[in-house]
């Protein structure tokens, strides 16, 4: 949700600066600089254009990363495409990798860790949840 989040604040300073931008380019175009007008439209398209190939791109690793780990570990499979916005796809087969070279070592036995936190890189504490609830 953190991630979806920050893209919301960006999404929002991003269409305040489109509105701006877009405010002031007719005002260019129709003066003796028409290629300043021209080059903020540039930006403008550029801006937006950028913004969506990055939204798409994260996706689509998600949803990879999502798939890899599911193939891994088929309990997790209710775990939607959001839960892995913050993990590449390379990172989660790297993190399963790993998982499988140490889960059966004594000391991370110990640690009774789930490859979910594993792969979140931090133990769920589940007295502070209960604190919360209270």
């Amino acid at each position: 949700m953190k991630t979806i989040r920050t893209w919301a604040w960006i999404g929002l300073a991003e269409g305040l600066l489109v509105l701006g931008l877009a405010a002031i380019a007719p005002h260019f175009i129709n003066s003796p600089f028409p290629i300043i007008g021209f080059f903020i439209w540039f930006i403008i398209i550029g801006l937006m254009g950028g913004s969506i190939g990055y939204i798409l791109w994260r996706l689509r690793d998600a949803y990879l990363a999502r798939i890899i780990f599911i193939n891994s570990f088929p309990i997790y499979r209710y775990l939607g495409m959001t839960s892995f916005l913050d993990y590449s796809s390379s990172r989660v087969q790297k993190m399963i990798k790993l998982w499988e070279i140490i889960h059966d070592e004594p000391e991370f036995k110990s640690l009774n860790m789930s490859p979910l936190e594993f792969l979140l890189g931090h133990k769920h504490d589940d007295s502070s949840t209960r604190k919360q609830e209270n």
